[in-house]
């Protein structure tokens, strides 16, 4: 950017230096005092000059945080600081200018893409460019108003899996600003330095790690979790002695933050429990510590060919002593569906006491209806076959003989045999006699009580002699007996 700088009135460009020296000569007493006065007045500006920044902004306050630090223009005010673990930062507004130094988790290889997404959380941009400068990554973008298009820069660095990031914004009327935003941009330094973090456990050294501590805020150092001790349990890191930096739990680990010198930790331990598991067949599939009064973590345990795992044999939700959990499991039963003749539909593995699930679709044979299965499988307790069964569909015959059955019944009184015997006197084969009156609905106890009804109505009988005459047509002692029952003798 360019600005144009006017000459004051009355001073050549060529000249001046000579004008100041005859001044001196012709007037030494009356204007020494007066030539005083302006060399002080020349002194002053010279000064302010150097104060001024390369492009002319004055930059009087200095601001560090997360290792960097920028120099800032009189009177700029905090406009917000988020302070999180995973996203920090601190915001300074004023002289149409924002600055913002943030501190985002990331690896060196995503060094560019968080600078960049730190740049579109700021403004929109139209077009962006980066490259490396020593250990930082460098970006400017292009932003554009109704000004016309100004520029926005970002910087930052990789410190132990974070990156310090420096982001200078023009707010307003476009380059009328943007020699201030440059300016503070280019003050940026950064600065940290190197400490040890010194783990103790029982009073010996467990390890001993080396951070980068960002000036102003200190280091993040991802501290172990997987210490082990003889029937004891880790709990956490202690700081040992006076320090600001703090412990935090983060994504189920343990954080040191804000460490800025050498730092002591202690572990803390908890009491433990044995909690053994085995496969109920004396195996050990397993073995933890438990704090006293927590609950266990079970092993995962799969099926066998022949078993079902059905859980544990104890409670260990609440553990107050050493214990020994047995996996407890269920025999498993093969039940094999077929077609009743011979081919397999369908092999389940069911749990003992179990119930199998009958084929989805059902069997179907030419010339049969398929009626079920000929065993209960609604709890199964051994290897099982189950066999589909069938009836067979009748023929125009055999569905005549039914009708004709049904129409006889409605006339008069029959017995099972007599009434074959009467389709069979009919013309009907024995085959579509017996199906004939096998499916035409009759209850033979009541046939055999109607029939008695009308002995009766025709002549006396003696109760004996009644049962005679109906096992005679054909009824069965118990059916005759039912029926002389039924009209009072």
């Amino acid at each position: 950017m360019h600005q144009d700088h006017e000459d004051s009135p009355g001073q050549s460009k060529k000249t001046g230096k000579s004008k100041l020296f005859t001044t001196f000569a012709t007037h030494p007493k009356q204007l020494r005092i007066a030539s005083i006065v302006g060399v002080a007045a020349l002194v002053i500006a010279l000064l302010s000059a150097f104060a001024m920044s390369p492009s002319g902004a004055s930059l009087e306050e200095s601001q560090t945080f997360g290792g960097i630090t920028v120099s800032l223009p009189a009177g700029m005010s905090q406009e917000k600081q988020e302070d999180g673990f995973g996203v920090s930062s601190c915001t300074f507004s004023g002289s149409y200018v924002r600055v913002t130094m943030a501190r985002r988790e990331a690896s060196k290889e995503d060094a560019g893409a968080t600078l960049a997404s730190l740049l579109a959380s700021e403004m929109d941009f139209s077009s962006i460019t980066g490259k490396m400068e020593g250990d930082d990554a460098v970006y400017t973008a292009v932003s554009s108003t109704s000004s016309g298009d100004f520029p926005v820069w970002a910087r930052g660095r990789i410190v132990d899996g974070w990156l310090y990031a420096l982001v200078v914004t023009p707010t307003a009327s476009g380059r009328t600003n943007e020699a201030t935003a440059r300016a503070i941009f280019d003050s940026y330094s950064f600065s940290s330095s190197d400490i040890k973090v010194t783990l103790v456990s029982d009073g010996e050294t467990y390890d001993t790690l080396s951070a980068e501590a960002p000036a102003g805020s200190g280091a993040i150092v991802k501290l172990p979790h997987n210490l082990t001790k003889d029937r004891a349990v880790f709990d956490a890191w202690k700081l040992s002695g006076d320090s600001d930096a703090r412990v935090v739990e983060e994504k189920g680990s343990q954080y040191l933050t804000g460490a800025t010198e050498d730092t002591k930790l202690e572990a803390q331990w908890s009491n433990a429990w044995v909690v053994t598991f085995t496969d109920g067949n004396g195996n050990t599939i397993g073995e933890t510590l438990v704090r006293n009064g927590e609950a266990a973590s079970a092993p995962s345990v799969k099926d066998t060919d022949t078993d079902a795992f059905a859980g544990w044999d104890a409670d260990f939700s609440n553990v107050t002593q050493d214990m020994t959990v047995n996996a407890t499991w269920n025999h498993l039963w093969t039940v094999t569906f077929t077609d009743g003749n011979g081919t397999t539909l369908d092999t389940q593995t069911v749990e003992n006491g179990e119930a199998a699930k009958a084929p989805s679709k059902e069997p179907t044979k030419d010339g049969y209806e398929f009626t079920g299965w000929d065993a209960d499988f609604s709890a199964v307790t051994s290897d099982l076959t189950v066999n589909a069964t069938w009836e067979r569909l009748p023929t125009t015959a055999e569905k005549n003989a039914v009708s004709r059955a049904k129409s006889y019944l409605d006339y008069t009184a029959f017995s099972y045999s007599g009434l074959i015997d009467q389709l069979e006197f009919e013309g009907y084969t024995t085959e579509e006699a017996t199906y004939g009156v096998d499916h035409c609905g009759a209850d033979w106890y009541e046939q055999a009580a109607l029939m008695a009804e009308d002995y009766l109505e025709y002549t006396s009988f003696s109760r004996s002699g009644l049962i005679d005459q109906l096992e005679f047509e054909g009824f069965t002692y118990d059916q005759a007996v039912y029926g002389v029952n039924a009209v009072g003798l």
